[in-house]
């Protein structure tokens, strides 16, 4: 299995916001746990660094174009943000979507009320695990 993880946390940032990168070695975890390989998209500006250990499955990259990895993934794991939804959606990818704000709560109840993927609200690193595995 093949992932594109856009920006994806699923603990509170360090001050307490729910933010756009893993910020904990649980977050890692759930990721380290789950037998794919894994792309995650920081977005230009992020050093990598800031990420603390990434697992061996995991390859960052600041920024790749969606239409070069979308044919190639099993599914995507973000938020639910226009861009990475619409990208996935027209390449007929999956989605693991937990939505921290905006526009994402209500796309990732579409997703999930079509069967375009699943809504994962507030995952905790287990649940976010058990959606990307199923």
């Amino acid at each position: 299995m093949t992932l594109l993880l856009r920006g994806l946390t699923c603990s509170p940032s360090r001050s307490g916001v729910p933010g756009g990168l893993p910020n904990s070695s649980a977050d890692w975890d759930a990721i380290a746990e789950v037998p794919a390989r894994a792309l995650f998209t920081t977005g230009r500006g992020v050093d990598p660094s800031a990420l603390g250990a990434i697992p061996a499955n995991v390859h960052v990259e600041a920024f790749v174009p969606q239409r070069d990895v979308l044919p190639r993934v099993n599914a995507v794991v973000c938020h639910g943000g226009s861009g990475t939804v619409l990208g996935a959606l027209a390449a007929g990818v999956p989605l693991v979507v937990a939505p921290i704000g905006a526009d994402q709560p209500h796309n990732a109840q579409r997703i999930a009320a079509v069967g375009a993927g699943l809504a994962v609200p507030n995952p905790g690193p287990s649940m976010l695990r058990a959606a990307i595995e199923r």
